[in-house]
């Protein structure tokens, strides 16, 4: 996005600084959103995860400057050991070489990770090609009419389901 704004700003005779292409891409994220919350558990399930000595990743096919101030917005930028943005990896899910940046970048454990993730054609199809388990949750962002082939299965959005978590 931070490119899209250089570009178009050149185009009308401007040479935009750094600083200006990141607070012009977070204020038309901010100013786009209707609405932005968190699924019920998810700050008690990451809290917990990391209590008990877990690394907990997020992987995202998403803007950095979006995902950074959401996580932000929402307070749980901090129950992440490391965020692997697409755009900085240079692959996206759901290439398997997107879980091995997560690997040289944090050092993740792949042999105990499990993929936990609403889309079935990028989060359990790339767990799936990188060998890890997968818990799918259904929820109303998820693509409908789509076969999960993932280890676990969420349908009724429930996180506290998540399988080896429990308050």
């Amino acid at each position: 996005m931070e490119e899209v704004f250089r570009s178009v700003a050149r185009q009308l005779g401007g040479e935009p600084d750094q600083a200006w292409l990141y607070v012009t891409v977070r204020w038309l994220r901010t100013l786009s959103m209707a609405h932005i919350s968190l699924y019920e558990g998810v700050t008690e399930i990451l809290q917990t995860l990391r209590e008990r000595g877990k690394k907990v990743f997020l992987l995202s096919n998403g803007q950095k400057t979006f995902i950074e101030a959401e996580l932000t917005m929402l307070g749980i930028i901090h129950l992440f050991d490391g965020i692997a943005i697409s755009s900085e990896a240079g692959v996206s899910k759901p290439d398997p070489l997107f879980y091995r940046y997560l690997v040289e970048r944090y050092g993740a454990d792949l042999s105990s990770a499990i993929m936990i993730g609403n889309d079935p054609r990028t989060d359990i199809e790339g767990a799936l090609k990188a060998g890890i388990d997968s818990c799918y949750i259904h929820t109303a962002s998820s693509p409908s009419d789509m076969v999960v082939k993932s280890t676990y299965s969420i349908w009724d959005g429930g996180l506290r389901q998540i399988p080896g978590w429990s308050s």
